[in-house]
């Protein structure tokens, strides 16, 4: 599998992500990360958030990434005006800022390898709502450090995400989980996986 450097994704960053993104500190930030392609299926996860809006007043739905924006269109016909936000391609401590920052983390892909963007967010400690794909079904341990739902299913990754946002307590013990699943896919580890194969 791949490595993540955790060092940089658990130092301290001097960035404000959510005053950059004019969000109060008191909102619930669910993160998304990556280039706009159909295999992201960003139009499913700005459906299903949609629905989590409904009940959720102070939810956003970050997504970072090239071309991201191109639906911002279905997020307004959704009604749901400035709460999803679109910040483009971040660098940097801005990136990492926006994973520390974040409540959770959202991948609807329809298809992935071992997604890196996972690997980042276990990194930061974050809570997970991911498809029953290759590479993020073998990340998050459903029910632990997160929910696996299958692909397309706009229902029930709404569900996943409310049974997250509404419960804090929840979102806290899959932290400590995610954190320490995170080390077992530091580089340094890997390496050592690597070169017992060699």
């Amino acid at each position: 599998p791949n490595g993540v450097d955790l060092e940089r994704f658990r130092k301290p960053v001097d960035l404000d992500f959510r005053g950059e993104q004019g969000l109060d500190p008191s909102s619930l930030v669910v993160l998304s990360v990556g280039r706009e392609h159909p295999q992201k299926a960003y139009a499913t996860g700005i459906r299903a958030f949609a629905k989590v809006a409904e009940r959720i007043d102070n939810a956003y739905y970050v997504i970072v990434g090239d071309r991201a924006a191109d639906h911002s269109p279905l997020a307004d016909s959704l009604g749901l005006g400035d709460s999803v936000r679109f910040p483009g391609i971040l660098h940097g401590d801005a990136m990492v800022a926006a994973y520390q920052q974040s409540d959770l983390f959202f991948s609807p892909s329809i298809w992935e390898m071992m997604p890196l963007v996972v690997l980042e967010s276990m990194a930061a400690g974050l809570p997970a709502v991911v498809t029953n794909i290759s590479g993020s079904q073998d990340l998050v341990v459903d029910g632990e450090t997160g929910f696996i739902v299958e692909p397309e299913d706009e229902t029930a990754l709404a569900n996943a995400l409310l049974e997250l946002i509404e419960h804090p307590s929840m979102r806290e013990d899959f932290r400590g989980r995610v954190l320490s699943r995170a080390n077992d896919y530091s580089w340094d580890a890997i390496s050592r996986r690597y070169l017992e194969l060699a």
